[in-house]
């Protein structure tokens, strides 16, 4: 008699993931075209600290979805290094 593997459960998807990627393109496209310097410094804090708390939640409970964090977080970092010098500058 053969016995059959059981397959492994697949992973968890990371609920924060996708809504921190989204919060930090949505950072990028409002900076891009919006006129609030004030809601663009918000929408980075908020993508920062939801990308953060995406990237640990995923490597804590080894959840799928650890590539869309790690972008989250290092688009905002981004956003928010270039809207500092765009607030310094003017």
């Amino acid at each position: 008699m053969q016995t059959v593997p059981l397959d492994e459960p697949k992973p968890r998807w990371n609920p924060l993931a996708i809504p921190a990627f989204a919060l930090a393109v949505g950072t990028v496209a409002y900076a891009i075209l919006g006129t609030s310097e004030l809601v663009v410094v918000l929408a980075v804090v908020a993508t920062l600290v939801l990308a953060a708390i995406a990237v640990r939640k995923g490597r804590t409970y080894e959840w799928r979805g650890k590539g869309f964090a790690v972008a989250a977080l290092m688009i905002g970092a981004l956003a928010g290094l270039i809207t500092l010098v765009a607030l310094l500058a003017g």
